[in-house]
């Protein structure tokens, strides 16, 4: 267990510079291939499926263009060891119908083989640049929210802002109330258990096996995808909390505070309090809460007392 980190990291080291190698490795496998041929192999013909083996790498992890030449360059290797052999052995480069047949026939399945391969992994990796440009676009506007501080905002920067202020009134720390204010934009995301699965899988593709089709992460995009998924983690508690005792269970409102997190507690009361001043629906059993002082009157059993005080501190305020 112990060498099992030690483990993975040769393993990403072999991977980085089979990656960054590849094409050496690939032309070396042909030559060796060239030189098994000739002197391990009795029936010759019959072991030229192996270039098959480096056009198809070529063409996945290098593209159509790769996979073509280097199927060229295998037949132009494999007919000139053929040419140079029947001229030392017979004085003549002339071929049989049937050799000329057996190479026709193999070098254009080479050949299309190189194609085929080489346009999928093109395609796939379209696909995983546009995946990669949208995914780092999400994560830019996520954290950009919490940069806003415009009250003439959405809903939920509006949340965040309030929630921020009463969790700064309440001597909570930096960390602590930048979690809150992130909570309170993803609020209404209720599946953030498989996005933050999600975020995960995508920054470990990305950082790893994504090498292999795309350009490597630069440094500010791997400070991104750590940025985004150390937060996601932070803040999931606050969110799971909220949904259970405030969303799910919003009717009853004798609650056993102890067992909430505080986070929770502050976005659910600057919640409800955005919700009656911007009279937009409240949720079930809130619905007689229309004033500041019915909001009160849930302290120590809906919210806890030091939230609410710290609230009517906030917003008193000038």
């Amino acid at each position: 267990m112990g060498n099992q980190p030690d483990e993975k990291k040769l393993m990403r080291q072999v991977q980085r510079f089979s990656l960054q190698h590849l094409q050496g490795i690939l032309l070396t496998s042909i030559f060796i291939g060239i030189i098994i041929i000739a002197f391990f192999v009795k029936f010759k013909f019959s072991f030229l499926n192996f270039f098959f083996l480096p056009v198809i790498l070529a063409g996945y992890f290098l593209g159509k263009r790769i996979g073509v030449l280097t199927a060229f360059l295998s037949i132009l290797l494999v007919l000139g060891y053929i040419l140079y052999g029947k001229l030392l052995a017979v004085g003549s480069t002339e071929l049989s119908l049937e050799e000329s047949f057996n190479l026709i026939l193999w070098g254009s399945f080479l050949i299309v083989t190189g194609g085929i391969i080489g346009s999928l992994a093109d395609k796939t990796k379209e696909k995983i640049v546009n995946l990669r440009k949208a995914y780092m676009g999400v994560l830019r506007i996520l954290l950009s929210y919490l940069e806003v501080a415009d009250k003439l905002t959405p809903r939920l920067v509006r949340v965040a802002k309030l929630a921020g202020e009463v969790a700064e009134a309440m001597g909570l720390e930096k960390s602590q109330i930048e979690n809150i204010k992130a909570a309170a934009l993803l609020s209404e995301s209720w599946e953030m258990e498989s996005s933050i699965s999600l975020y995960e899988q995508v920054s470990s593709f990305f950082e790893a096996e994504g090498q292999s089709l795309v350009q490597p992460l630069d440094d500010k995009e791997k400070v991104l995808l750590r940025t985004s998924a150390s937060l996601l983690k932070e803040i999931e508690p606050i969110l799971v909390d909220y949904y259970h005792h405030y969303v799910e269970d919003a009717q009853n409102l004798n609650k056993d505070l102890s067992t909430i997190n505080l986070g929770s507690c502050i976005i659910a009361l600057v919640d409800l309090y955005d919700r009656i001043i911007h009279q937009m629906p409240l949720r079930p059993g809130f619905k007689e809460c229309q004033t500041l002082s019915q909001i009160e009157e849930l302290a120590g059993k809906t919210f806890p007392r030091p939230v609410v005080e710290s609230f009517k501190r906030v917003i008193a305020a000038p």
